[in-house]
């Protein structure tokens, strides 16, 4: 039985490092440095895509293959059903870390979590 949260980490195009953490079997959380980002919303659905600087962009209707690459992780085939950005507390308690010093570690400038949910 697989045990989560499982990681893969690879880095962006101008050479910041991002991870993709399986949290469960439909569920990853994108991380990484990042100076800005940019979003794409509809009234239908809310966000629609998260687009991290030098990549990776994660949106609605692709896949993580698509949008990320290949990585040993089950799933990248799957469609994305939606993304969401999260706080660094809300990353850090779907990541499994409840201890308050551990949360803490996730609260860091110029850095962002997205949660992305495969249908």
């Amino acid at each position: 039985m697989r045990q989560y949260p499982t990681s893969y980490t690879f880095t962006s195009r101008y050479g910041q490092i991002r991870s993709v953490t399986q949290v469960d079997p439909k569920r990853f959380v994108v991380e990484g440095e990042t100076l800005y980002m940019r979003f794409s919303s509809d009234e239908t659905t809310g966000f629609t895509m998260a687009d991290f600087e030098g990549g990776p962009c994660v949106m609605s209707g692709d896949t993580l293959e698509e949008d990320i690459g290949h990585f040993p992780i089950t799933h990248r085939f799957m469609e994305i059903k939606s993304v969401t950005c999260l706080s660094p507390e809300d990353a850090a308690d779907l990541m499994g870390y409840t201890d308050s010093a551990m949360v803490k570690t996730f609260d860091k400038p110029d850095y962002a979590y997205v949660l992305v949910e495969v249908q």
